[in-house]
């Protein structure tokens, strides 16, 4: 009875007939570990793509908030514009620079 698991794995190792790998079998373990590496050459690529796509992503994104932003903003100087407010503001405005203009001229 064998209760070491080693001693069965070298009970089958002594048993087992010796098998060399022909040429062709070569051939396929070489052409095996190519496909392996370019899998993972092309992974690595697809990560790194990944990545620069989410930072693009986030970044968008925090552009497209940025012009909300801006459209709210632009609104609520047209509201103001349009109002009574917007008015005395236009004519305090251009009274500063008709001052300012009668200043620098004297």
């Amino acid at each position: 009875m064998q209760d070491d698991p080693s001693e069965s794995v070298r009970a089958t190792r002594t048993t087992a007939p010796e098998t060399r790998a022909t040429p062709a079998d070569e051939t396929l373990i070489r052409e095996n570990l190519r496909l392996k590496e370019e899998l993972l050459n092309a992974r690595d690529t697809l990560v790194g793509q990944e990545a620069r796509l989410g930072e693009a992503l986030g970044e968008a994104r925090r552009l497209e908030a940025e012009l909300v932003r801006y459209q709210e903003r632009m609104q609520k100087l047209d509201r103001i514009e349009r109002s009574p407010l917007g008015w005395i503001l236009r004519t305090v405005t251009a009274l500063r620079a008709l001052a300012s203009r009668r200043r620098s001229s004297e």
